[in-house]
């Protein structure tokens, strides 16, 4: 059946011409009216339909693309789904402009393409018969209403293909192994968005807590170096003469890193951070430029990395108040680590808390200079610390020129005898250092007054049931109770340069090495009034 087609006539194609018009101008408004009020796609695609009735009054609609989920989805107007694809299946897939007769009915069919991509389709429904327009001009007015519809649907599916993109992203960077994460994470990103070399430089720490620049280095999609694992030397030599903490501009990596005229370069710092934490360098695959979408997943994913070492650092700067740097790496393996290792707990372990002796006459002499005050005690308790750790202990607290240390925490997992055997030597070790630390040439004054002879430490020894983990508002590390309290009594009764523990560490440090060990006593600390003398030994080794 042939279409009526309306007189040829100027006044006819000027009103054609205002008719296409208003309908983009309508499919305009009404789409930015849905954006504004940011309608979920089948209640936008609703609003389309009822744009449509009105300027085209079709029988039967359907649109057919992505939704949300981007997953292809049809929507109908005036049908039922189910009856039109059992009829009309075919309609779905049209790739070019598609005229179809049914009986008593005729469709157009259209599909919906942006940059080449095929983003959905859309079909019309009319009586047979009721058309006042030319089959072509069907397609035209079609295609107008396609024009805004497409951008609409491209831009909900970019937006999904971002939203998934960063929960991919942040999927992997969850990852406690920070390595295993970047490296992941990358790999998402490479396959993406189209790039040829990219270059990731960032800091770490080492085990002394100095920063420690590592990189990664991909071409093609393809892990080239490592820092760690496969170190690319040139690029070593060039991070080895940089100051501590700082990167090399761009002019600088230019002999190991190819650098186009596209190049990109992301710096991984936010404004709370006045330092970089690191720099992702770029470029595009060959004879390529970003668009403005894969810009934004750019920044998106340098955020997201940047968030994670953030977070990384900040986590392991507080583990690193209480832990080694080997315990700080060995708990941050475990997402649960606080619940697991540092909840609180009622367990049996090593307790070790010493004191200067002699101290306040040294501050008299350091006083009127609080820096050498304050570096006098951040020198001893950072040797003291670092003794601790060496033996497999954390840091309970320190207050003024005491120093609380706990063994078994976080992990307890060492049997008591080592456990004992490791508090022992931490404590001769501590009594040695402290000697060589006041005899040090910056404390020459104090040298020169005798207070030299007055100085040394005064350390109790205990292994006792107590409740330990994270307490306290500030959820910190501690442990308390009876136990606790005896040591410190035990702290309190020894003189300068005295070791004195407990039965229980006398008894499990001669049953685990014998012979090693000498000790005098028993001897007994009196308590306050109405305390009960506590029993201990004097370490004579």
């Amino acid at each position: 059946m042939t279409t009526p087609v309306p007189t040829d006539s100027p006044a006819a194609r000027i009103a054609f011409y205002e008719r296409k018009f208003q309908l983009g101008e309508d499919m305009d408004a009404v789409l930015e009216q849905c954006f504004k009020e940011r309608k979920d796609l089948a209640s936008a695609v609703g609003v389309v339909f009822n744009c449509l009735a009105r300027h085209l009054a079709p029988e039967v609609m359907f649109l057919r693309t992505f939704n949300e989920e981007l997953v292809m989805t049809t929507y109908t107007w005036g049908v039922v789904l189910e009856v039109l694809a059992k009829n009309q299946n075919d309609l779905f897939q049209v790739a070019s402009p598609t005229r179809k007769t049914a009986p008593g009915m005729v469709w157009f069919a259209i599909p919906l393409d942006m940059a080449g991509e095929t983003v959905g389709c859309m079909g019309l429904g009319f009586a047979a018969g009721s058309l006042t327009v030319t089959d072509q001009q069907m397609f035209e007015l079609m295609n107008v209403a396609a024009e805004e519809l497409d951008s609409y649907f491209y831009g909900i599916q970019d937006n999904r293909r971002k939203h998934e993109f960063i929960l991919e992203v942040q999927r992997s960077l969850a990852s406690r192994n920070l390595s295993l994460a970047i490296t992941t994470s990358i790999g998402i990103l490479l396959r993406t968005v189209p790039i040829q070399d990219l270059l990731l430089l960032y800091f770490d720490e080492d085990l002394a807590g100095r920063p420690r620049p590592l990189y990664l280095v991909f071409r093609d999609g393809q892990k080239l170096f490592d820092a760690e694992t496969a170190p690319l030397a040139p690029l070593d030599r060039i991070l080895g003469a940089m100051v501590p903490g700082v990167f090399p501009e761009n002019d600088v990596l230019a002999p190991v890193f190819p650098l186009g005229s596209t190049v990109e370069t992301l710096s991984l710092a936010g404004s709370s951070e006045p330092a970089r934490i690191g720099r992702l360098v770029i470029n595009p695959a060959e004879g390529a430029a970003f668009s403005i979408f894969n810009r934004e997943l750019l920044q998106v994913f340098a955020e997201s990395l940047r968030q994670r070492l953030v977070d990384f650092n900040r986590e392991r700067t507080l583990l690193r108040g209480n832990f080694s740097p080997e315990v700080t790496t060995r708990l941050l393996e475990f997402r649960d680590y606080r619940s697991r290792f540092l909840a609180s707990r009622t367990a049996e372990i090593g307790l070790l808390v010493v004191d200067i002796c002699g101290f306040s006459k040294v501050s008299e002499v350091l006083m009127p200079t609080p820096d050498r005050l304050s570096s006098f005690i951040d020198g001893w308790s950072a040797g003291v610390l670092d003794i601790i750790f060496r033996e497999g202990g954390s840091l309970d607290k320190m207050v003024g020129d005491s120093l609380v240390a706990l063994f078994g925490p976080p992990f307890y997992d060492t049997p008591v005898a080592e456990t004992v055997a490791r508090m022992m030597r931490a404590a001769l070790a501590i009594r040695s250092f402290s000697r060589e630390f006041y005899r040090r040439p910056e404390f020459r004054d104090l040298q020169a007054q005798d207070l030299i002879k007055t100085m040394g430490v005064a350390i109790g020894l205990n292994h006792c049931q107590v409740h330990v983990g994270l307490m306290g508002p500030t959820r910190a590390l501690t442990a308390i109770g009876m136990g606790m309290v005896d040591t410190l009594r035990l702290q309190d009764a020894a003189r300068r340069d005295e070791i004195l523990v407990t039965p229980v560490v006398k008894e499990h440090a001669e049953a685990a090495q014998p012979g090693l060990w000498t000790f005098s006593g028993p001897h007994s600390v009196e308590g306050k009034a109405g305390s009960r003398p506590l029993a201990c030994y004097r370490l004579t080794l």
